[in-house]
């Protein structure tokens, strides 16, 4: 496993706090967290390395930190929120660009919420080994990068701009259940004053046609 003193890199989506800069990380963790910040369009900074970071989790047991195999990320965009202590409070640009990151590093093979048993994890939006909801806890054991999974795609519907969510074309019925829809088309046709035992026939032109009237 390859080491790399912090204060040698030159990341354009990875910065370094300036009292880690004779820290030294495994080399693969800080490439894979450059292609996770790009992937995103988020420029992550390391806020604890080895030097600052104690030697066992808040669970009792080693921390990575000490073995220069992870590091913390408790800046994202220059936006920071240690208030932060679950997942409603705080800064909810700072969480949504957290989510955003994670997203990326699970695609990459890191295992969220859990070291144990896995080479590569980020720990987020979790209590296990401390609070994990006002920074990124991201380790890598091994002396392998990742890529982004090439069918990774931001599954999240803020990521929809108004446009194309204004041209969304599904209609309310569309959006109902069977059985949400035959109990709506029924109270339709009662408030229209044409009942069940009506003609199929009849009773199937009006429902589209009361369908096509909602879109």
């Amino acid at each position: 496993m390859e080491l790399t003193r912090l204060g040698d890199t030159n990341f354009s989506h990875v910065k370094i706090d300036s009292d880690l800069k004779n820290d030294e990380v495994n080399d693969a963790l800080l490439q894979d967290l450059q292609t996770a910040g790009k992937k995103a369009g988020i420029v992550l900074k390391i806020t604890s390395a080895k030097s600052d970071h104690s030697v066992n989790t808040k669970d009792g047991n080693k921390s990575r930190h000490g073995f220069q195999t992870a590091v913390d990320i408790a800046t994202l965009d220059g936006k920071s929120d240690y208030k932060a202590s679950n997942s409603t409070n705080g800064n909810k640009e700072f969480r949504d660009a957290g989510n955003k990151v994670k997203d990326v590093l699970v695609s990459m093979g890191y295992n969220w919420n859990s070291e144990k048993g896995h080479n590569k994890a980020v720990l987020w939006q979790t209590t296990t080994g401390g609070n994990h909801y006002n920074h990124l806890h991201v380790s890598n054991k091994t002396g392998q990068t990742s890529d982004v999974d090439q069918d990774f795609k931001f599954d999240s519907d803020d990521s929809k701009s108004d446009e194309t969510k204004s041209d969304d074309k599904t209609g309310i019925l569309d959006k109902m259940s069977p059985e949400q829809r035959e109990k709506f088309n029924i109270k339709l046709l009662s408030m229209l004053g044409m009942s069940e035992s009506k003609n199929k026939e009849e009773v199937l032109k009006e429902t589209i046609r009361i369908k096509e009237l909602m879109k």
